[in-house]
């Protein structure tokens, strides 16, 4: 089959099971083999790690999923899952933590590899929260994203 043949989307569901994050990056490298330069494919593999992980470290109550969109040499990584919602702050807010903090990084790195990022909640008395991030990530020659300052 011809690269060009291939789908521009990919849509998965993570199993909380599995150990790590291995075969959502397998999936984005071979969706993505021929299409997209191997930096780009790179980063899309790191921030969907770190979203899928801290999605179910973080409140997943039920399923996660992520989806893939190709455009040219950019991409779209959104991942979304059921859970509480009310514990995420805006994306200007992600940084890096202390040096001496063990964990917190996730996000922050996300947000600094991506060209730009989206936060979407949803809180409903009839169906579970839901929580969706979406990175749009392209070539690194790109814009960089701007580190902002915590809100007060």
């Amino acid at each position: 089959m011809d690269v060009t043949d291939r789908p521009r989307r990919l849509a998965l569901k993570c199993d909380p099971n599995e150990r790590g994050t291995r075969r959502e990056r397998l999936a984005i490298a071979e969706h993505c083999a021929g299409r997209l330069a191997p930096d780009t494919v790179s980063d899309m593999q790191l921030v969907a790690s770190e979203l899928v992980t801290n999605a179910f470290e973080h409140g997943a109550r039920g399923v996660v999923t992520l989806d893939v969109t190709l455009d040219g040499e950019s991409a779209t990584v959104t991942v979304t899952s059921t859970g509480n919602s009310s514990g995420i702050r805006h994306p200007s807010t992600w940084s890096f933590p202390e040096t001496t903090t063990s964990s917190g990084r996730g996000l922050a790195l996300a947000r600094t590899m991506s060209h730009s990022i989206e936060l979407h909640t949803a809180i409903a008395s009839f169906a579970p929260d839901w929580v969706s991030i979406t990175a749009h990530l392209g070539p690194r020659h790109g814009p960089p994203v701007a580190a902002a300052a915590p809100a007060a």
